[in-house]
């Protein structure tokens, strides 16, 4: 176990998390007016949380792509590809 936090990127990773569970279960027990929760959790996060998934998917796809096409070119014979 200490092998495994001795790595920099997996002690911030398992910090972030702790810290986001922290976040989120404090989040439900702070009484703030309405106005300013629909601000924060729907407005703020749901356009965060949608940056982040367009992100991946810019990612994703070409990734999927390419792996496709490199698959393909690897074959050499196409009468092998069906």
């Amino acid at each position: 176990m200490i092998a495994l936090l001795s790595n920099k990127a997996t002690l911030r990773i398992l910090c972030a998390m702790v810290l986001g569970i922290v976040v989120g279960l404090g989040s439900q027990h702070i009484s703030l007016p309405v106005a300013v929760h629909d601000v924060v959790f729907q407005d703020i996060c749901w356009t965060i949380g949608q940056i982040f998934l367009r992100l991946l998917q810019m990612l994703v796809v070409p990734v999927v792509l390419v792996s496709m096409v490199c698959g393909v070119a690897g074959l050499g014979d196409l009468k092998s590809l069906g």
